[in-house]
C-alpha cells in the first residue's frame, strides 16, 4: 500500500487514521502514526509484525561516518573482539574477528530491535495497565485503610472505654496520617513507572535517529545496556493494617502506636487485567497434516510450532507455514490419547508402547528411556509436564482392577506422590486418558471408558479432590476428550457427543459452549492445546489431519483495560 499525502503540505499520513505517519508495518503493508502502532503491536493478532521507523522503508544508503582516529578515513569494518567500527588506518584491529560495518549495523540492530519489541510487547504493556490500576486503587486501597483502622477503633474503644475522650482526637490523627502516607506511596510508584516508559521511549528515539548511521548505532548499543530495562520495578502491592497483641493499658499513646503497616509484596498486574474473552472466537487458519491421517492429541512447543500425533506416529508442524518439519514414527501408543508431552527444554516426553516414555531432544539427535514401567499390569495412557514444578506426571490405569491413579515424579525419576483416592476413599479415576495442568497448579484429567459416559476430575496439587465435571445444564452426560486450560485459568473440554468444546472457570461452573459443530473448522474436535505465547487455542479433529486455529482471548486495549 503506498502512503496517502495530504493535499495541502505534502505530508505522508497514516493508512487508518489522519495523523501524521511515523512507522511502517511491513507484514501488513500499512503506514501507522504513533497511536496506531502502538495499538499494532498491542494486538495479539499483529504483535508479532514487523514494524519500523518509515525511513527504514525507503533502503537509505547508509551515510559515510568519519573515523575519530583518521579524520581523512571513513568507516568501513567492525570488529567483534573490541565491539567497535574501524578505518583501514586503525591498524589494532588486525588480527581481530572482523566484520562488514552495514553487515554489523544491520545484525545487531535486529537484535535490539527484536528485544525492544519484547519489552514493548509485553513488560511494557504490563506496566501500563498496572499504572492504569494504580488510580482506582489510591481510591479503593485509601477507603479499606480508613475501614480496618475504624474496626482497630471500635475494638481499642471495648477495651479502653475509660479513655474514649483521648481516642478520638488520637484515631483522627493516625488515620489522616497512614492515609496520607499510602497515597504518596502510590503517586511515588506512578511516578516509577512513568520513569521506566520515558527511557524506554528515550532510547527506542535514539535507535530511531540512529537509522542508516551505523556508527552512532553501534556505539550506542555499546554504551547503553538494555538490562536497565528488562526488570519491572518494584512496587509494594500496597499495606494491612493489624493490632499488636501487646497493649499498654496505661497510655492510650503507645497503644496507637501499636498499629504497625506491613508490606504485602511486590505489586503484580493480574491476567484478568490484561487479557479478556472476546464475544466470539473467530478461526484464524486450518492446518492439513500430510504424515497423519487424524489428531488425537497435541503439545505446544512455545515457538510457532506444535507436535501432533495419533497412534503410530508424531509430526512437528510450524503453525505460520503449516510446514512439517520432523516427523517421528516407531514410538507406537495403541490408546492413542494424551502421550506426549514438551519438557521446559522442548524436549519431547513420549509413551512407548504403554510401557515406557522416550525423550527426544529438540534437535532431533538424541533418544533416551527416562522411564521404564515398573509393574506390567499398570499401562501408561497419559504424560503431563509441569512447567511449575518441572515434575512429570504419568496417568496409568490397570485393566484387571479396572481403576488408574496418577503418578508424580521429579526430574531425576524420584516417585513424588500417588493421587488415586479421593478424601473417602473411594478411587477418583476409570481411565485417566488426557492429563494437564492449570495456572493454580490444579491437575486437570479427562477420564473415560469407550462407549460409556465420562468425566473431568480436578484435584489440587497435593492431590485433594476438588469437583468433577460430568455435564453442562443442557445436557444429560458428558462424553470427554481432548482437555487444557488457558491463561485466564479456564478448563476446556471437547464432547464428542455434542462435538462441541466447554469453557468451565477453575472451580467446575460452566461457563459456555466456546466451540460448536456449527463453526467452520470444527468436525468431531478430539484435542486441544493453548498456546500461551500468542494466546491462540489449538482444535484437533478425530475424523481428519486437520488442525484448526481459533483465537478467542485477546487483550484489552490501553483506554479499555478495566479499573
Amino acid at each position: 500500500m503506498e502512503p496517502v499525502y495530504c493535499s495541502q503540505i505534502n505530508v505522508k499520513i497514516c493508512s487508518r487514521c489522519k495523523e501524521a505517519m511515523e512507522s511502517h508495518c511491513h507484514t501488513c503493508q500499512q503506514d501507522l502514526c504513533r497511536h496506531c502502532k502502538e495499538s499494532h503491536t498491542i494486538n495479539l493478532d499483529t504483535k508479532q509484525h514487523d514494524v519500523t521507523v518509515y525511513r527504514e522503508r525507503m533502503k537509505y544508503t547508509p551515510k559515510r561516518e568519519v573515523c575519530a582516529s583518521h579524520p581523512r578515513q571513513v568507516y568501513e569494518m567492525y570488529c567483534e573482539s573490541c565491539n567497535t567500527p574501524f578505518c583501514v588506518s586503525c591498524k589494532e584491529h588486525k588480527n581481530h574477528e572482523t566484520l562488514n560495518l552495514r553487515t554489523a549495523y544491520e545484525d545487531k540492530r535486529k537484535q535490539h530491535y527484536e528485544k525492544i519489541g519484547k519489552l514493548k510487547d509485553d513488560t511494557l504493556y504490563s506496566l501500563q495497565i498496572l499504572r492504569l490500576g494504580l488510580k482506582s486503587d489510591i481510591r479503593d486501597d485509601a477507603k479499606t485503610i480508613r475501614e480496618e483502622i475504624e474496626h482497630l477503633q471500635s475494638a481499642i474503644g471495648k477495651m479502653f472505654q475509660r479513655m474514649n475522650y483521648l481516642m478520638d482526637d488520637a484515631i483522627i490523627t493516625v488515620k489522616d496520617d497512614a492515609t496520607f502516607k499510602y497515597q504518596c506511596l502510590l503517586r511515588e510508584q506512578s511516578l516509577k513507572i512513568s520513569k521506566r516508559n520515558t527511557m524506554l521511549n528515550r532510547y527506542e528515539e535514539k535507535l530511531e535517529r540512529t537509522a542508516n548511521r551505523p556508527v552512532q548505532f553501534l556505539k550506542l548499543v555499546k554504551k547503553v545496556s538494555l538490562c536497565k530495562f528488562q526488570n519491572t520495578p518494584s512496587l509494594p502491592q500496597g499495606y494491612l493494617c493489624s493490632l499488636s497483641q501487646d497493649i499498654k493499658t496505661e497510655d492510650m499513646v503507645k497503644l496507637l502506636h501499636k498499629i504497625r503497616i506491613e508490606d504485602r509484596g511486590k505489586r503484580q498486574v493480574k491476567k484478568e487485567r490484561l487479557l479478556r474473552c472476546m464475544t466470539s472466537p473467530v478461526l484464524q487458519k486450518t492446518i492439513t497434516m500430510t504424515d497423519l491421517e487424524f489428531c488425537h492429541h497435541i503439545s505446544n512447543v512455545e515457538c510457532d510450532s506444535v507436535w501432533v500425533g495419533d497412534t503410530t506416529r508424531v509430526a512437528l508442524v510450524d503453525i505460520p507455514s503449516s510446514a512439517i518439519l520432523h516427523s517421528l514414527a516407531g514410538v507406537p501408543h495403541s490408546h492413542g490419547t494424551g502421550s506426549h508431552t514438551l519438557d521446559n527444554q522442548r524436549n519431547l516426553n513420549i509413551i512407548n508402547n504403554n510401557a515406557s516414555i522416550i525423550k527426544v531432544s529438540f534437535d532431533m539427535q538424541t533418544r533416551t528411556n527416562v522411564f521404564q514401567r515398573k509393574d506390567p499390569a499398570w499401562e501408561m495412557m497419559c504424560v503431563h509436564f509441569s512447567n511449575s514444578t518441572l515434575d512429570l506426571l504419568i496417568g496409568m490405569y490397570n485393566r484387571d482392577l479396572k481403576i488408574g491413579k496418577i503418578l508424580r515424579y521429579s526430574t531425576s525419576g524420584k516417585l513424588i506422590k500417588t493421587i488415586q483416592y479421593d478424601q473417602a476413599g473411594k478411587p477418583m479415576y476409570r481411565i485417566p486418558r488426557y492429563l494437564t495442568e492449570n495456572n493454580n497448579g490444579d491437575i486437570v484429567v479427562s477420564v473415560w471408558r469407550y462407549n460409556e459416559p465420562g468425566c473431568v476430575v480436578v484435584t489440587d496439587a497435593q492431590g485433594r479432590s476438588l469437583f468433577s465435571y460430568r455435564d453442562s445444564p443442557q445436557e444429560l452426560y458428558l462424553v470427554p476428550r481432548g482437555i487444557c486450560t488457558d491463561a485466564l485459568s479456564h478448563i476446556l473440554v471437547c464432547d464428542r457427543r455434542t462435538e462441541t468444546v466447554h469453557l468451565i472457570d477453575k472451580d467446575g461452573q460452566f461457563l459456555c459452549y466456546l466451540l460448536t459443530k456449527e463453526l467452520p473448522g470444527i468436525k468431531e474436535p478430539y484435542c486441544l492445546s493453548y498456546d500461551f505465547r500468542n494466546h491462540i487455542l489449538l482444535v484437533g479433529s478425530r475424523l481428519d489431519n486437520k488442525i484448526s486455529v481459533f483465537r478467542y482471548i485477546n487483550r484489552y486495549a490501553l483506554d479499555g483495560a478495566p479499573d
